[in-house]
């Protein structure tokens, strides 16, 4: 909660209200994009690695993790090179916004594979640790935003998504150390 507080804090003082909208959408649109883009399979490891040897729930996660990630850039790809990118920011009046907007598709990337790693600990009912990589997605780039701001740095709507691509990074990395994968 004192993450999201701050993070909302910050946010409010360092982007102008355009920008505040458009770091909102372009979250929005991830939080809803993430298991269209990666295919949902990472509901398919909550159902059904209960129950399985741990050898045959790491060999499932070695398939459906790459498969997914896979899945998920070449529908960003996709969507992307058709132009289908383009008319989604023109529509939303978002065209000067194109640079951050492409930081955000990489952002979608992240959050499938920390999103894949998080599920996959928890069909092994290691919620600890899948609580602790939601933690670090979440809130992995709070904390250097807001050091940064107190230091006196201008914070910009694209540092602060690269910030959001490093702590989804970051958290996927440690679900991945932490799966034994």
């Amino acid at each position: 909660l004192i993450t999201r507080v701050a993070m909302v804090y910050v946010l409010g003082k360092s982007l102008t209200t355009e920008q505040y909208g458009v770091y909102a959408i372009v979250l929005a649109a991830l939080t809803f994009g993430t298991p269209i883009v990666g295919c949902s399979v990472h509901t398919y490891l909550v159902r059904h690695l209960p129950g399985l040897t741990n050898d045959r729930q790491v060999a499932i996660f070695r398939t459906t993790f790459p498969f997914e990630v896979l899945a998920a850039s070449l529908w960003i790809g996709v969507f992307y090179r058709s132009g289908a990118f383009d008319y989604c920011l023109a529509s939303l009046k978002m065209t000067e916004y194109r640079s951050e907007a492409m930081v955000g598709l990489v952002l979608q990337i992240g959050m499938v594979a920390a999103s894949e790693t998080q599920y996959f600990l928890t069909g092994q009912k290691r919620i600890e640790v899948a609580n602790v990589v939601d933690y670090i997605c979440q809130s992995a780039c709070v904390w250097p935003l807001l050091m940064l701001w107190v230091l006196g740095y201008k914070l910009t709507l694209m540092s602060i998504l690269i910030t959001h691509c490093v702590g989804y990074g970051v958290g996927a990395a440690y679900g991945l150390r932490r799966s034994g994968a």
